[in-house]
């Protein structure tokens, strides 16, 4: 028998929870849907997981969010919401819908930095902002969405029933690097993994940015990097000061970049 692929990992993970898009089922539905304006709730997109992520080429770098900006082009379009109906849309659109200024592209432009070192000695070309796209993985600490409310944060009873979800989907990954973006990513995996190693960005406050090392399972561990949002106010050069602190620790965390 074959062994299973992480998306069947993921897949299989979603299904037991009751989160799949597909045949979605989950426990705390009636709860997040009173919250929302009536009939505008979108329900579970399944995590975006790169194909090069899954392959391993390169360090696998994850990224934790809050939630999802815009929801309103998938509500009521479940299969447009699995792991593949996901990965197919992302690779499709690329960048060409992405405002340079937003968060998506400004997240890629972190990946590209910090995976950049490893892509030159492990692939064939350079890596570009476009195509860190396939060696990153993306998920949510919530999940569904009240699309009333645009692109704004959702509600918190959402945030609060659903970010337990996320440590079964880091398992599922076995990312080597996780990003955690805003206050709830990162509330949504504190705790969550053993922590061997915490170390506070030097002249910030030790809970806004920071690196630990966590054990995710026996024999597999990841350096989770604390962020602000990457559309959050930083301070003068402080986005650059983090970004080269942040790439200096994965290099120094994970040999042969």
């Amino acid at each position: 028998m074959s062994a299973e692929s992480m998306l069947e990992r993921l897949d299989r993970y979603y299904h037991e929870q009751g989160i799949s898009p597909v045949g979605f089922k989950c426990p705390h539905l009636e709860k997040c849907s009173s919250v929302c304006a009536p009939g505008k709730m979108a329900t579970a997109q399944a995590a975006y997981v790169g194909p090069g992520f899954e392959e391993g080429k390169l360090p696998r770098l994850l990224f934790v969010s809050s939630d999802t900006c815009d929801a309103s082009w998938y509500k009521d379009n479940p299969k447009l919401l699995t792991l593949e109906g996901v990965r197919k849309t992302a690779l499709s659109d690329r960048l060409k819908n992405v405002e340079p200024k937003g968060h998506w592209y400004k997240t890629l432009d972190l990946a590209r930095k910090l995976l950049a070192p490893f892509a030159k000695d492990r692939l064939a070309h350079p890596l570009n902002i476009d195509g860190v796209l396939e060696y990153v993985a993306h998920a949510r600490s919530t999940r569904c969405k009240d699309i009333s409310i645009g692109k704004g944060e959702g509600k918190e009873d959402m945030y609060l029933n659903c970010r337990g979800f996320v440590k079964g989907e880091v398992v599922a990954m076995q990312p080597d690097i996780i990003i955690t973006q805003g206050a709830r990513a990162r509330e949504a995996l504190k705790g969550a993994f053993p922590v061997e190693r915490h170390v506070a960005m030097p002249g910030y406050p030790g809970h806004k940015a920071h690196f630990e090392i966590i054990n995710i399972s026996d024999n597999h561990k990841a350096i989770k990097i604390v962020a602000w949002h990457p559309c959050a106010h930083w301070r003068g050069k402080d986005k650059q000061l983090f970004a080269e602190w942040a790439a200096k620790n994965v290099q120094e965390f994970i040999p042969g970049s």
